[in-house]
C-alpha cells in the first residue's frame, strides 16, 4: 500500500448501519468482544430469561446490547439478516433510515460464507459495484481464474468458459425513489462455452448504506431454477483496513447445490485477487 502525494481520504469510517459481527458467531448470553470502527465493543445476546424482569408482552425473546466498556456508551443496534448491525455517526445524529429484512431467507437454504480482509477504505468497495464498465473489462473470464489481470491475458488464448454482462446503476429505483442511502445494480450475464450459451442469470443488487448490499439472482434453465442471494457485509476495522464477508443463500434444489459451490469459490477467488 502507497499514499499519493498530496492524497486526501474520506473519513475512516463511514456513517450508517455498520455491520460489526455475523449472527452465527454470537452465543446467548455470552458476551463477544468485537475490535472494528476504531474501538471495542462488547457485543451480547440476552436471553428471555434474563431479561424476564424488565420484558413486557411486546419484546421478542432476545436482545442485542451493544456497549462500549471504555467509557459505557450503549450503541444503537439491530440483528438482522444473519448480523448484527450498529448505527455509526460521527455528527452523533440519530438514525435516518432503517434496514429491511429480507424476507426470502426463511425459505432459501445457507450455502456458505466467504470472509477477507483488506487493506483498502470501505468507500472502495461499493464504488468498484457502481464502477459497471469493469465487468466487460474484467471479469469476461471464467470465475475460476480469477481477476488478476497478469494471469487473465496470459489464458486468453485458451479461454473456454466466459460471461457477457449487461448492467445498468441507478442511485434510486421507482420502488424507493425517497432512499438517498442506496443505490441499485440491474445485470444480467449470459455463461458461455466457447462461442454456446450455456445458461443466463439475472441478478438485482442494492447497496444500502455504505456497508451492505443484497445481490438477488435467479436462472431458469432447462435442468432447472436457481434463486437466491449473496449478502456483503462490510466492516472497517482500523483505518484502511476493512473486512468484507459474504452470505450465499439458494433455493433446495440439486442444481442450486452445485450452483452454490461454484458461485462461492468463484467469488472467493476474485476477492483475493483484489
Amino acid at each position: 500500500m502507497r499514499y499519493l502525494p498530496n492524497q486526501r481520504l474520506p473519513p475512516d469510517y463511514p456513517n450508517g448501519w455498520i455491520p460489526i459481527l455475523e449472527s452465527q458467531r454470537l452465543q446467548t448470553n455470552r458476551p463477544t468482544e468485537v475490535k472494528c470502527l476504531g474501538t471495542t465493543f462488547t457485543v451480547t445476546r440476552k436471553s428471555a430469561k434474563s431479561l424476564e424482569n424488565e420484558k413486557d408482552e411486546n419484546e421478542t425473546d432476545t436482545v442485542i446490547e451493544v456497549i462500549e466498556p471504555d467509557n459505557k456508551k450503549a450503541w444503537q443496534s439491530v440483528e438482522l439478516n444473519g448480523a448484527i448491525f450498529v448505527w455509526h455517526n460521527a455528527e452523533n445524529e440519530e438514525p435516518s433510515w432503517s434496514l429491511d429484512a429480507v424476507n426470502e431467507l426463511p425459505g432459501w437454504t445457507y450455502r456458505g460464507r466467504t470472509e477477507h480482509s483488506l487493506h483498502c477504505h470501505p468507500q472502495e468497495i461499493p464504488e468498484n459495484g457502481a464502477d459497471i464498465a469493469h465487468l466487460n473489462a474484467i471479469h469476461v473470464d471464467s470465475i475460476l481464474f480469477g481477476s488478476n489481470l497478469d494471469t487473465l491475458h496470459a489464458l486468453a488464448p485458451y479461454r473456454f468458459l466466459s460471461y457477457s454482462w449487461n448492467a445498468q446503476w441507478s442511485p434510486s429505483s421507482p420502488e424507493t425513489p425517497d432512499s438517498p442511502h442506496m443505490s441499485h445494480i440491474a445485470l444480467t450475464n449470459q455463461i458461455k462455452l466457447f462461442s454456446w450459451t450455456l445458461f443466463g442469470l439475472t441478478f438485482k443488487v442494492r447497496q444500502i448504506g455504505p456497508a451492505y448490499v443484497e445481490l438477488r439472482f435467479h436462472s431458469q434453465t432447462a435442468f432447472g431454477e436457481i434463486s437466491g442471494a449473496f449478502l456483503q457485509f462490510v466492516t472497517p476495522l482500523a483505518p484502511l483496513k476493512t473486512a468484507i464477508v459474504h452470505h450465499l443463500y439458494t433455493n433446495s434444489s440439486l442444481l442450486a447445490f452445485l450452483f452454490s459451490k461454484f458461485a462461492l469459490y468463484g467469488e472467493a477467488k476474485m476477492v483475493s485477487d483484489f
